[in-house]
């Protein structure tokens, strides 16, 4: 699929859920971040 699939972004956005509820608050940020500009391209 790639790097810039929205699936890509669906499977960052789950990972980015779990690193927030697990506390890691800048992993879980980055992982959003990167989630969305990967939706805003697309």
């Amino acid at each position: 699929m790639g790097a810039e699939h929205p699936d890509t972004a669906i499977s960052l956005n789950n990972l980015a859920i779990n690193h927030y509820y697990q506390g890691d608050l800048v992993t879980a940020e980055r992982l959003m971040s990167r989630a969305l500009q990967i939706r805003e391209t697309r």
